[in-house]
């Protein structure tokens, strides 16, 4: 077996994912263009699938959160599945991280709809002139879309358990932003000084998949809350 999993080769992988001023990150994307054309490599020399197993694996646990875990569930636990299509269906790397929805292709799903729920607190509501929120999406691969103003005009959102969705231009940039993957994170963004009781805020993507945030959370005064969610089908 080749020794690709050496600290140097580690530490670079690593350097490539930080990123300096004069490179950008490497994202979801060119990390699995790597690591599928380095187990194409493997398969020539007579490496064992365990022995691409422990490489990936090897490569995954070195990477900052939340990369290493779509490197895990992504990549490392679906290597007989890479194979197969390296080998049986003589597809190309680029091919391969495209099926395994880690580089965009003309169908990547966008954002369709957005949902707040109101919760508990003593200045929970959007409808004052002074108060709104915006919410950023950021992907695995870096591409990053921001909302419009959602500030529920005319709705009375002052009660815990109001529900408010969002949908069309208001979502801004994130109408069109094509999210191939799982995203990095979403950030709720409070703006103004008339807060808004946080209880959940989920989004909804054209091809079924919905991400959802509960924190159950005050924000005032300009304060964001950073969502680390799980996709629901």
């Amino acid at each position: 077996m080749k020794q690709w999993l050496s600290v140097p080769l580690v530490l670079f992988f690593v350097a490539f994912l930080q990123g300096s001023p004069a490179e950008p990150k490497m994202g979801a994307c060119d990390l699995c263009k790597q690591i599928v054309t380095a187990i194409d490599e493997f398969l020539t020399d007579g490496s064992t699938e365990q022995d691409i197993i422990d490489y990936v694996n090897g490569i995954c646990d070195n990477l900052p959160f939340p990369l290493d875990t779509v490197c895990k569930t992504t990549l490392a636990d679906k290597i007989g599945e890479i194979i197969e299509n390296l080998v049986n269906n003589n597809l190309q790397p680029q091919e391969v991280c495209e099926l395994l929805k880690l580089c965009p292709v003309d169908q990547s799903p966008v954002l369709r709809k957005l949902t707040t729920v109101t919760g508990n607190g003593g200045d929970c509501g959007m409808l004052l002139a002074f108060g709104w929120i915006t919410v950023e999406l950021v992907g695995t691969n870096y591409e990053s879309c921001a909302t419009h103003t959602l500030d529920a005009s005319g709705i009375d959102d002052m009660n815990p358990g109001q529900t408010d969705v969002y949908s069309g231009d208001i979502l801004g940039s994130c109408k069109t932003t094509k999210f191939p993957a799982d995203l990095f994170e979403f950030v709720v963004q409070h703006h103004g000084f008339d807060g808004w009781c946080m209880h959940s805020v989920s989004l909804e993507f054209t091809n079924g998949d919905i991400l959802e945030c509960v924190a159950d959370v005050e924000l005032d005064d300009d304060q964001n809350h950073h969502c680390f969610a799980n996709i629901q089908k």
